[in-house]
């Protein structure tokens, strides 16, 4: 997750101050589709997650709001009860030997595995 956001947040730091304004903030937020926190309008959202007090967020200050969005605590248990069915030994781990044998996932280990996402897609 963090490598995508960092793509984005580089993509609308178009002057590469480590910074991006305002209506980036915003772009990004709808790209990933992260709603706003506690349906608050989104400049509040803005100045309470701005912790250095500089005019704009920074790629930290990006991630610690994607974070505490509700749309990343879905993800996060939707990806740890996937991980959960495939953890099919229980040991905490899963090898592309379970991926393969397991015929509800060969198809789409196979076809992802001959190529790599391509996040440019987002930009």
């Amino acid at each position: 997750m963090e490598e995508i956001v960092e793509k984005l947040f580089s993509h609308y730091d178009s002057d590469k101050d480590g910074f991006v304004e305002f209506s980036d903030f915003a772009k990004i937020l709808s790209k990933l589709e992260v709603e706003l926190l506690a349906n608050y309008p989104i400049q509040r959202n803005f100045a309470t997650f701005d912790i250095n007090k500089f005019p704009g967020y920074d790629l930290n200050e990006l991630i610690a709001y994607i974070k505490n969005s509700q749309k990343y605590e879905s993800l996060r248990k939707e990806c740890s009860e996937f991980f959960t069915k495939l953890d099919e030994d229980k040991d905490g781990l899963v090898c592309t030997d379970q991926l393969r044998n397991n015929p509800t996932y060969a198809l789409i280990f196979k076809q992802y595995s001959k190529s790599e996402a391509n996040l440019e897609v987002l930009i």
